[in-house]
This record gives structure tokens, sequence and C-alpha cells, in this order.
């Protein structure tokens, strides 16, 4: 039986991806094949660092910081699950450059 989804050479951005919903979608990208990076507030003990960013999406320095390390560490992105973890107004601040796939 073949796989539903083949994500083998995507990579994927997964915000909130720690907990929950979005550790199951980090898990499933992974074993599907895709090069993952994460982001939440705070980073737990099981989480590598190298997966990881530590931001708050609902400020623009957050949003800059995220950006940043997908075009440093993934080259850009095909993907991007955002899972809504955390925000009290509901929305992702705005920023400067964005995080484009290259």
């Amino acid at each position: 039986m073949s796989p539903f989804l083949i994500l083998e050479g995507k990579r994927a951005l997964v915000t909130s991806g720690t907990r929950g919903a979005g550790g199951a979608t980090v898990a499933l990208f992974k074993e599907l094949g895709a090069d993952i990076l994460t982001t939440a507030r705070t980073r737990p003990p099981e989480m590598p660092e190298d997966r990881f960013v530590a931001a708050d999406l609902t400020r623009t320095e957050g949003c800059d910081r995220v950006a940043e390390a997908v075009r440093k560490r993934l080259g850009g992105v095909d993907i991007i699950v955002h899972m809504l973890g955390g925000s009290s107004t509901g929305r992702l601040a705005t920023t400067n450059g964005g995080a484009s796939s290259t």
C-alpha cells in the first residue's frame, strides 16, 4: 500500500508544534519525510534545538525571528501549518521580510 501523502524533500513550518494537535502534526510530517521547523514560546526538553524556534508570533519580533530561522535553517519553506496556539488576539503579527520560498 502506498502512503496517502509523501512530503519527502518538502520544507515545513508548523507553529505551536510542541503539544496536542501541533505536536501530532510535527510527528506526522516528519514521518512523511518533511524537513520540519516548529515554533512556540518555549521549547520542551524533548524537542531538538535545531528543529525549534522560541518565538511569540503575536509580536513582530517573534515573526521576524521565525522568518530568519526558516531562511537560515531550511533555505525557505514549502508548507506552513499555523496551529493557532496561544494567541489572545487570534491573529499573527506582521513581519518585514516574510518566509517565502527560494
